[in-house]
């Protein structure tokens, strides 16, 4: 049997947390999102010095931003880059997902490669009735500032919504999920 798992053949930088974020990730997110988005916004996925890539992008577009603890924060939008270790990543998309159905959070958004929505293990999470869409970006982003080989994987954003949650509740499916391509 032979995986399709595919690695880098560049070695790990020492001390690098790998939150890079190439800037276009984000802008494509804001494209479609960017006037939905409300304050406080969180990074839970943080480096173990609380830094976060996508944090400084925000504050410096304006936004009021912070790195913080998945458990204890008081953001009304989450917007992270998650570690993609499988089992880590379910862990905290499903705890993302369960507070945007509780309200505590009202808009989510997480970066992860495209086909990560594809796992049968993940259907709850594109199932449930919170799920409002995916950005899907039409460019492979650039991770290191090195252009030595081009980038290999796709990625998207995953968006959950309180406001859809409340909506099915209350009349049941009115609009399904859409899928935006944004080209930067």
């Amino acid at each position: 049997m032979t995986s399709s798992y595919t690695q880098s053949g560049y070695p790990r930088l020492a001390d690098d947390n790998y939150q890079t974020v190439d800037e276009r990730c984000l802008d494509s997110f804001l494209e479609i999102y960017g006037e939905e988005i409300l304050a406080p916004i969180c990074d839970p996925c943080v480096s173990k010095d609380g830094e976060s890539a996508l944090v400084t992008q925000l504050i410096n577009k304006g936004y009021d931003a912070e790195g913080g603890c998945l458990f204890e924060h008081n953001a009304k939008t989450i917007i992270t880059n998650p570690p993609y270790k499988r089992d880590v990543v379910d862990k905290i998309a499903g705890e993302i997902l369960a507070q945007v159905k509780e309200g505590r959070v009202k808009l989510a958004a997480m970066l992860v490669r495209s086909g990560w929505d594809l796992a049968k293990r993940r259907q709850y999470l594109f199932d449930d009735p919170a799920f409002s869409g995916l950005v899907r970006l039409t460019f492979r982003p650039w991770w290191t500032s090195s252009r030595k080989a081009q980038p290999i994987h796709g990625y998207q954003w995953v968006v959950l919504e309180h406001d859809k949650y409340l909506d099915y509740l209350d009349e049941g499916y009115d609009e399904p999920a859409e899928v935006w391509h944004v080209y930067l």
